[in-house]
């Protein structure tokens, strides 16, 4: 689980490393901009995004 902004997220992209492949990551936007997240999607409200993580599928996603 991810609780911030897009830098929070890439902090935790970054700490998987190699096992990003057998990862799965769950959204909650809490930061100012939440570009991933709205490009994504994902809800900003709490309880909503948390909806999503606990019911919704998961989808690939590239990393750069």
């Amino acid at each position: 689980m991810a609780a911030g902004g897009d830098g929070k997220l890439n902090e935790m992209i970054n700490g998987i490393g190699e096992k990003r492949n057998a990862a799965r990551v769950g959204r909650i936007p809490l930061g100012t901009g939440n570009d991933f997240a709205r490009t994504m999607g994902i809800p900003v409200d709490l309880e909503d995004a948390m909806d999503l993580i606990a019911s919704g599928p998961t989808r690939p996603v590239d990393l750069v």
